[in-house]
């Protein structure tokens, strides 16, 4: 900034300084893409459907006795999978699937590495 007020006709300082608002801007959104997670309202819900759901087909297959209960097995694994699948993709520092930092990590240690 000290350079950009003694010559503001320097061009490389003004590319700098609008690539490092850009980098504070994208840091920002990253940060808020992080934070940001389903409400655990919505997650609650979302079991509680499921749950219902698996009643309902229990007992429709209860009702029906000499209909196979392969669809019923499948359909509340596959229900199971996908609330699982839901709760890993919304944390993504935690779970099955994560996000890997090392962009972050690289980019840090290539900053430190120049002189002062």
């Amino acid at each position: 900034m000290a350079v950009a007020w003694k010559d503001p006709g320097l061009v490389p300082t003004g590319i700098f300084i609008q690539s490092l608002n850009d980098m504070i801007d994208s840091q920002g959104t990253r940060l808020a893409a992080v934070a940001s997670q389903v409400p655990n309202v919505v997650l609650c819900a979302l079991y509680g459907f499921a749950v219902i759901g698996a009643l309902s087909m229990g007992c429709a297959a209860a009702l029906d006795r000499q209909s196979s209960r392969v669809p019923v097995y499948t359909m509340s694994v596959l229900v199971a999978v996908v609330l699982v699948l839901i709760e890993d993709l919304d944390r993504p520092r935690a779970g099955f699937i994560t996000v890997s930092q090392q962009p972050m990590e690289d980019v840090a240690a290539a900053i430190s590495a120049f002189p002062e």
